[in-house]
């Protein structure tokens, strides 16, 4: 049953609210007819509030556009055709758009999404070919009806839509030419506007559920217009596909990979906000729900996370040649801003003799959730080559190669520990050992060493065996007889000769520069097994085009051995420089 304003007038009512004293048992009755009264006017409330289009006062008549107000006093509705031709306004209480070729539309729009119980329409002109009037809504299913159906007798019919909800235009067509339809008493209530209420987002699954009321099931929802917010108040806008309403209040999102990958480090625990106690929202801007037109709903949408999951890393590998650290693992996510996901100061590598380093090259973005990649500064590849000497999984000297991540190495997802200490690193590319050049101080008996891929081995001062070089000059190559020595780096190493290997090559480097007296060009043969630490199943022999700066030749104390004299000719010399000796006393 409708109850309509028009039916609560006095005279229906003065039976109740007669002044007169009847007997108790019949006020009773009033009483009770009273509160009987109440409770349907209580449950008919809405009816009560639905407004009506009833097209008796209007605008724009015998032009293109035709306006009227409902009797709410605030809902509009305008009319166009789709030729821009004239209106006529209204006939017969109906609203009229003049007579409509077979190709042309009219449509009525509403400054607001409304909500349709009912509208009458009229058919001006008798037309009964079979051919269809439709009337179509932006929203909800189409009205058809062929113009000689006996639903059209005496040329009005009233059509009660179910699904005509949120609706901001009607368009009205017809199959064939010369027609002229009109509508009438538009009955709706004002449709709310879809608003969000609250969300939930499954970490693991990278699914965003949201709650949302006032949609239509199938409405378009523009993805690109929501935007979260978590970790340190950070905020990321979606890039995954649209996707449509399941239902009158829900819809949901499945993130593409990118989105995944930012929201699980905006989102970073479980729960409603974030470690820092950022409270987690979603905000929609304007026409996030495009079918509806929606309004932008920014604050107060809470999101629930589920499933959060710390980041792991699985194996990693590096390139002794491009200097790259590859990492693999499992749960790594995004945070927003450039070059600040993984904090590469928290990654240590184990090599050689268990030898350690902590990386010092700049913070880098993720690839994906599974991957990250390190390009080391020359600090760092300088020290790691020296203890990933060998390509496989470990050293030289078996030590199994590892990289640890501290706690937070990938920010500081589920709020727990993420410390990641055991992981195998894969080595490829290591490169042979070789000299480029030396230098050698002829005063100080300093040999300096400059080259590439030298290696550490496990112990001290036993990187570098000595006694594999010979050095060549003048007279024959001389081979070095000093202890072995560590490198300093990747690239160098420097050695104190010995006395006897200074006193060898007084005559062999016996010039400064690049070759001898006797014009012969110094050089450094180094042999195989000289780089101790290198992976001794390499012939790591380097024998030629090593050349020695000479500096200071001639300035150390030539230690020659004195030649072996006989009796005889001692006894000469000592009297020689007895003799000496007097004739200087006497002149003295």
């Amino acid at each position: 049953m409708k109850i309509l304003p028009e039916d609560i007038s006095a005279p229906r009512f003065e039976p109740f609210f007669n002044t007169s004293r009847p007997p108790i048992e019949k006020r009773r009755k009033k009483l009770c007819s009273l509160w009987v009264l109440s409770l349907a006017l209580l449950f008919c409330s809405s009816e009560l509030m639905a407004a009506k289009f009833t097209m008796s006062i209007y605008t724009g008549g015998g032009t293109p556009t035709v306006m009227t107000t409902a009797d709410d006093g605030t809902t509009t509705l305008t009319a166009t055709r789709s030729d821009g031709g004239n209106l006529a306004g209204v006939s017969s209480g109906f609203l009229d758009p003049s007579v409509m070729g077979g190709a042309d539309t009219w449509t009525v729009t509403f400054n607001v999404p409304i909500t349709i119980s009912s509208v009458q329409i009229a058919e001006f002109t008798n037309n009964s070919t079979g051919n269809h009037y439709v009337l179509t809504p932006n929203v909800g299913n189409a009205f058809s009806i062929a113009d000689n159906d006996g639903a059209l007798a005496g040329s009005v019919t009233t059509h009660a839509p179910s699904n005509w909800i949120g609706v901001t235009s009607l368009t009205y067509s017809y199959s064939a030419s010369n027609w002229r339809n009109g509508l009438d008493n538009l009955v709706f209530t004002v449709t709310a506007p879809p608003s969000i209420t609250s969300s939930n987002y499954n970490a693991s699954a990278g699914i965003l559920a949201v709650t949302a009321p006032n949609m239509t099931a199938g409405d378009t929802i523009d993805v690109s217009k929501l935007t979260l917010t978590g970790r340190n108040d950070g905020t990321y806008t979606l890039t995954s596909p649209n996707v449509t309403a399941s239902s009158s209040s829900a819809f949901s999102v499945t993130l593409n990979a990118a989105d995944k990958l930012a929201v699980n480090g905006l989102l970073n625990q479980n729960g409603f906000d974030s470690i820092n106690g950022t409270v987690y929202n979603l905000a929609a801007a304007t026409n996030w729900n495009v079918t509806k037109s929606a309004p932008e709903d920014l604050t107060g949408n809470g999101i629930t996370v589920s499933n959060v999951a710390g980041p792991t890393i699985t194996a990693a590998t590096y390139n002794s040649s491009t200097h790259v650290l590859a990492i693999i693992g499992t749960n790594i996510v995004g945070i927003p801003g450039p070059n600040n996901d993984i904090s590469v100061s928290l990654l240590t590598i184990t090599g050689e003799d268990g030898a350690t380093y902590t990386l010092t090259s700049p913070d880098v973005e993720v690839t994906n959730a599974t991957s990250f990649a390190v390009s080391l500064n020359a600090a760092d590849y300088g020290a790691v080559e020296t203890i990933l000497n060998k390509n496989g999984t470990s050293s030289t000297s078996g030590t199994t190669y590892n990289m640890a991540a501290a706690d937070d190495w990938n920010s500081e997802i589920t709020g727990g520990n993420t410390a990641d200490a055991v992981n195998a690193i894969t080595v490829s590319n290591v490169p042979i050992p070789a000299i480029i050049s030396a230098t050698y101080d002829a005063g100080t008996g300093v040999l300096v060493v400059a080259g590439n891929g030298f290696v550490r081995k496990a112990g001290g001062a036993n990187d570098i065996d000595l006694s594999k070089f010979t050095l060549s000059g003048d007279s024959t190559a001389y081979t070095l007889t000093t202890s072995s020595v560590d490198i300093a780096n990747g690239t160098g190493f420097s050695v104190t000769l010995n006395g006897a290997d200074i006193n060898a090559l007084l005559v062999r480097l016996n010039k400064n520069g690049t070759s001898s007296n006797g014009a012969v060009t110094y050089n450094l043969a180094a042999a195989d097994d000289w780089a101790l630490g290198a992976d001794p199943a390499l012939d790591v022999a380097d024998l030629t085009g090593n050349g020695i700066e000479v500096s200071n030749a001639g300035v150390a104390v030539n230690m020659v051995a004195i030649p072996t004299l006989s009796l005889g000719g001692l006894l000469a010399l000592i009297g020689l420089m007895g003799g000496l000796g007097i004739a200087l006393r006497a002149r003295g």
